[in-house]
């Protein structure tokens, strides 16, 4: 199989994401032990939020604020803010890599959760990813 330009920068795009993602969970462990837990979320919320604004204008893509803030508001407390709180806390209480576990979990109990209670479908490749997901954390978790 033949990778694509396009695939490759994707999957460099990717990576990157991966491992900015994964240092903002050490970043949040040494962080709330000199600030509220509250204010390292606020800032690594407002530093996410500011670097998609900033890909956002270097591609041209449009933000329609009107009509949408309320969305917008909803969505970045729920799937952002709320979970950065909750993960700023628990970085004073549980090793970093267990918020990494608990946060990469996240998609696993989201499709569980519209499974049981939105009646969504699992068909058979979303049921395989799901139970793959979910070795690869127990893997994980048994290794050490």
């Amino acid at each position: 199989m033949k990778v694509q330009k396009d695939s490759k920068d994707e999957l460099l795009a990717l990576a990157l994401l991966g491992a900015i993602s994964g240092v903002s969970f050490l970043f949040s462990r040494v962080a709330v032990e000199q600030f509220p837990p509250v204010l390292v979320a606020a800032i690594r919320t407002i530093f996410g939020g500011g670097l998609v604004l900033a890909y956002g204008r270097i591609i041209r893509q449009e933000v329609r604020w009107r009509g949408n803030i309320t969305i917008f508001f909803v969505v970045g407390i729920l799937n952002f803010a709320g979970p950065f709180v909750l993960y700023s806390y628990s970085a004073k209480l549980i090793p970093t890599a267990y918020s990494a576990v608990l946060n990469a979990m996240a998609p696993l109990i989201s499709s569980l959760l519209a499974w049981l209670v939105l009646k969504e479908t699992l068909g058979a490749m979303k049921m395989f990813g799901l139970l793959l997901g979910i070795v690869g954390v127990v893997a994980i978790c048994f290794d050490g």
